[in-house]
């Protein structure tokens, strides 16, 4: 798993869609409610732009996702 997996895909794993919801709330102040609204197959990467996530964010989600199974 990865922030190049489609945003759907791990908002279904519990323990990816906990990590997120962590991490986007606390370190860059977005509700993660409001990316459940994000639909089709977007990756977080793709919706960087539009809620203003850091590459450097982006890239600590990367490591910690990655040894979710």
């Amino acid at each position: 798993m990865s922030t190049r997996t489609p945003l759907v895909e791990l908002l279904r794993h519990d323990e990816a869609a906990s990590l997120i919801r962590t991490m986007i709330s606390e370190q860059a102040g977005i509700n993660p409610n409001d990316l459940g609204a994000s639909v089709g197959v977007s990756s977080l990467r793709d919706l960087a732009a539009i809620y203003s996530l850091p590459a450097e964010l982006l890239d600590q989600m990367d490591e910690q996702l990655s040894y979710i199974k």
